[in-house]
């Protein structure tokens, strides 16, 4: 989802990965994104992350560089 931060603004979070000394890990990076739209189930923004994995739903709230499990 998106979080909003004002009047047309707000940030995504998008799933990434980094090297470990246990392994790969999968974090999460904020990204500002301009809201075009918004209805009661969908948000329209920015194409600044188009193709990325973006958190839809998160079972607590999570801060930029947080790991994180992802389920699919």
């Amino acid at each position: 989802g998106v979080v909003l931060e004002g009047s047309g603004d707000g940030f995504v979070y998008c799933i990434r990965e980094r090297e470990k000394i246990t392994g790969i890990e999968q974090y999460v990076q904020g990204f500002s994104v301009e809201v075009l739209d918004m209805g009661d189930e969908f948000v329209a923004i920015s194409e600044y992350v188009i193709g990325e994995d973006i958190v839809i739903k998160a079972e607590k709230a999570v801060e930029d560089g947080e790991a994180v499990k992802v389920i699919q």
